[in-house]
């Protein structure tokens, strides 16, 4: 199961972007995940789960946003989307596609909890008021042999 070495890929970039933004709770990670990737939905959200455990994720919700498979048709001069590597050109039904995008693994934002403290009546609590932070890290994984990797 590859996902689990794509989710520990994952929680050391989430774990390099909050201390170096002294974050101490991620609330949300929004990933997008092409075509072709290979990453399996529902075994990465479960891996996500396990994995995210006594991390500054930990309980974080997983986003996962598809990202269509994109061809450079060699006859047409046209970049497709696709729903298969071997598909033929949906623009002119060539059979001459050089797959272009839809390999891609990248974390596109954490939602990071801030808590601030609001008054009720006479008394102080926390309440969760969220921040996006854009990561910058690339991390690839040592057990994805098909080369996709999580960028951030």
């Amino acid at each position: 199961m590859h996902e689990m070495s794509l989710c520990e890929g994952m929680r050391s970039i989430i774990e390099e972007q909050a201390q170096a933004h002294k974050v101490a709770r991620i609330a949300k990670v929004r990933v997008e995940l092409g075509r072709f990737a290979g990453g399996e939905k529902d075994a990465l959200s479960f891996a996500f789960d396990i994995v995210m455990r006594g991390s500054v994720a930990e309980g974080a919700e997983l986003v996962m946003q598809d990202l269509p498979g994109r061809a450079m048709c060699y006859a047409c001069v046209r970049e497709v989307e696709i729903e298969n590597r071997l598909d033929h050109c949906p623009s002119c039904g060539s059979g001459k596609l050089m797959p272009i995008g839809g390999d891609e693994m990248r974390i596109k934002d954490l939602e990071v909890a801030r808590s601030v403290r609001i008054a009720d009546a006479g008394r102080a609590r926390t309440r969760a008021t969220p921040m996006i932070t854009i990561t910058t890290t690339t991390c690839t994984s040592a057990m994805d042999r098909r080369g996709s990797r999580w960028q951030a």
